[in-house]
């Protein structure tokens, strides 16, 4: 389990203009005592609810974290925001993955979005109206905007994150180890932190493989993180010099045996549904031009062919 690193403005790593935007809202909240609604906006695991739950820390207000990925009906979603204990003047309401939430429910925020702020939601033959406490605000972030309707997206704030350059996650990578473990430059080996960098996809993932290289090093009393330790933690990850997992790599190499292939024929033959190969495997593919789509399908890239014969790229 990732450990709770507590952080502020100045622990956030990388988008820089970003960060500077949220001080100057927080900074204007502390004297009007209204946090305007916010939108943020980026690929995966690049911080958005990191800088949400930081809005909250710095204005001292309780932060309320929403996956939206799991509201399914509106009265779940009424439930979670009316509850006692979240009812509280001034909370911060991060809503994340806020495009999977269904077009209705979309529909029923417009209205917590205006002041007063007002919860309408509507179940089966009912229309409910809740009162939102005073100064509420609500942070809505998601990696598909396309997703969400207009008029939402024209009440907030929007704020786009970038994803992290290599340099950036090796710092993320550095002080996270520091903050979660203590360990200090001594610990580090300057290439194998790297590789970190390199080769982890987000700042999410560099915190996921930087927790498992502190298991490993236990489990076998390494006192330091060195290249070989990285490596042989990558390994058992099962992603490759170039950032590929194993699925990645299946879909790759099934792309370059057959051509131009629809998703219908993926699903049947990575045995993954259509929606996960779209949402959680082809998005980095596309990223980092490994595949490309097409009106016949989608096809592999020179860069995929050299990533899937092990020659290095620049990911």
């Amino acid at each position: 389990m990732t450990i709770e690193v507590p952080m502020g403005f100045n622990d956030f790593v990388g988008n820089e203009n970003a960060i500077v935007r949220l001080k100057l809202l927080v900074e204007d909240a502390r004297h009007t005592g209204i946090l305007p609604h916010i939108g943020l906006f980026g690929s995966p695991g690049n911080g958005k609810s990191t800088a949400a739950k930081i809005v909250a820390d710095e204005l001292g207000r309780k932060f309320v974290y929403i996956n939206s990925v799991a509201i399914k009906s509106p009265m779940v979603l009424r439930g979670i925001i009316t509850h006692p204990e979240n009812m509280i003047k001034g909370a911060v309401v991060c809503l994340d993955e806020c495009h999977c939430l269904p077009r209705k429910i979309q529909d029923n925020l417009l209205s917590v979005l205006e002041k007063p702020a007002i919860l309408v939601t509507t179940y089966k033959d009912q229309i409910i109206n809740d009162k939102l406490p005073d100064q509420i605000s609500f942070v809505l972030a998601t990696t598909n905007q396309g997703l969400l309707n207009d008029p939402l997206i024209s009440r907030l704030q929007c704020i786009e994150l970038s994803e992290y350059t290599t340099i950036e996650k090796q710092t993320i990578a550095v002080k996270y180890l520091n903050k979660a473990y203590g360990m200090t430059a001594p610990n580090m080996n300057v290439d194998a932190i790297l590789e970190i960098g390199r080769r982890a996809r987000s700042g999410r993932h560099v915190v996921s493989i930087c927790d498992n290289l502190v298991r490993y090093m236990r489990v076998y009393n390494i006192e330091k993180i060195t290249p070989e330790v990285v490596n042989q933690i990558f390994d058992i990850l099962g992603i490759d010099r170039n950032s590929l997992t194993n699925r990645d790599k299946q879909l790759l190499t099934y792309l370059a045996n057959i051509g131009a292939c629809g998703l219908k024929t993926l699903e049947g033959y990575l045995n993954i549904p259509q929606k996960d190969i779209e949402e959680k495997i082809e998005p980095w593919l596309l990223r980092k031009r490994l595949i490309i789509r097409s009106t016949g399908g989608r096809i592999i890239t020179e860069r995929g062919m050299a990533a899937i014969r092990g020659e290095p790229i620049d990911v």
